[in-house]
């Protein structure tokens, strides 16, 4: 299994570089893993956190 999990790891930040949510995840054959989806609460009416997901499951989908 070396070798086989390829991190994912989306970012939610502004120009400048600052970070205000991100996802930790694995891929592995044809399954995605997510450990950690995080958004500043002063950003969670956005729908930040399913465009989070939606880019972690695109990134998925083209391994």
């Amino acid at each position: 299994m070396k070798g086989r999990y390829q991190e994912v790891n989306p970012l939610l930040q502004d120009e400048a570089g600052n970070i205000y949510g991100g996802l930790v995840g694995e891929i592995c054959w044809n399954w995605l893993e997510v450990q950690y989806l995080f958004v500043e609460e002063a950003y969670w009416t956005f729908g930040y956190g399913k465009q989070l997901l939606s880019a972690a499951e695109q990134m998925a989908k083209e391994k």
